[in-house]
């Protein structure tokens, strides 16, 4: 959840025309695969590869590679077969909004929308996911006011 959207963030910074041209062909093929198999193409995994490669970040490129292939290698691979194909689509969406962040050279855009579209993909492996993360943003909030009362 840290790694990718600071990713999409340099990615919209030092990508090049041509490795943005990549990206958008990498999409298209995606949606011809999705087309034949009515979403049953699992394999995102290459776009935030490519995303990776192009913010030049030799570091966090490594560390994402390394987590995605121990994701694929878990039960993560088999897990997506089985999510249902709508949601399958709004992660496909979520992939085609990053790039028209990317494109349109808006990297806290690109850093939003993958900072979502991760989150979203947590939500679906996990449904109580960021609940409390939610709980603490509250208990920070009432902690805050407290502490400015006392002042």
């Amino acid at each position: 959840m840290i790694i990718e959207p600071e990713l999409a963030y340099y990615v919209t910074l030092r990508a090049t025309d041509e490795e943005i041209i990549f990206l958008k062909h990498l999409l298209e093929e995606d949606t011809k695969k999705h087309v034949i198999t009515n979403f049953f193409h699992t394999d995102d995994f290459h776009f935030h590869r490519q995303v990776a490669k192009y913010a030049r970040n030799d570091i966090l490129e490594n560390l994402l590679t390394t987590i995605l292939e121990q994701l694929s290698a878990d039960e993560y691979g088999n897990f997506n077969k089985f999510v249902d194909n709508s949601i399958k689509m709004d992660s496909f969406n979520d992939h085609m909004s990053v790039f028209q962040a990317i494109q349109k050279r808006d990297p806290l855009l690109a850093k939003d929308i993958m900072y979502r579209h991760l989150f979203a993909r947590m939500k679906v492996i996990n449904p109580d996911y960021g609940t409390n993360l939610t709980h603490s943003e509250k208990i920070r909030d009432i902690r805050l006011e407290q502490s400015e009362q006392q002042k």
